[in-house]
């Protein structure tokens, strides 16, 4: 997962664009002042992807800047997100074990995981053991 911070000269704040692992848009959060006509504009020019992302730097004329940031990889932020509140010190440790790859693909399987959960109606798992069983590989349809 890949995110990137839009900036340009013609509005004050950023546009937010997350990627995932195939290089495809996956969130798109506006915390910038933007007219209607630019918010049209940006729809209709949504970059699907990133090899469009980096296109609309190149328009001719354009003030725009894209930025990379790192995510937010802290065990903080996954125990946050996971929102199950037991065993905070197993399951840090079972955080700190983990490379940053995988803390990276247990933070982004987090969604279909919930959406899973609901579905297949099971209880969901204590954080420790979803991190230590890497049930953030597991296939879940």
């Amino acid at each position: 997962m890949k995110n990137y911070s839009l900036t340009s000269e013609r509005f004050s704040g950023e546009i937010l664009f997350t990627y995932n692992e195939d290089g495809k848009l996956d969130a798109l959060e506006i915390r910038a002042e933007i007219s209607a006509e630019q918010r049209a504009w940006l729809y209709k020019n949504l970059p699907v992807n990133e090899t469009a992302l980096e296109a609309l730097v190149k328009i001719p004329g354009s003030t725009m800047k894209i930025t990379q940031i790192e995510p937010d990889l802290s065990f903080e932020r996954f125990y946050r997100l996971y929102n199950y509140k037991v065993g905070k010190k197993e399951a840090e440790k079972a955080w700190e074990r983990l490379n940053k790859a995988n803390k990276a693909k247990a933070i982004n399987a987090l969604r279909k995981y919930e959406q899973w959960l609901s579905r297949a109606n099971v209880a969901k798992l204590y954080p420790a053991t979803y991190l230590n069983q890497e049930r953030f590989n597991d296939e879940l349809r």
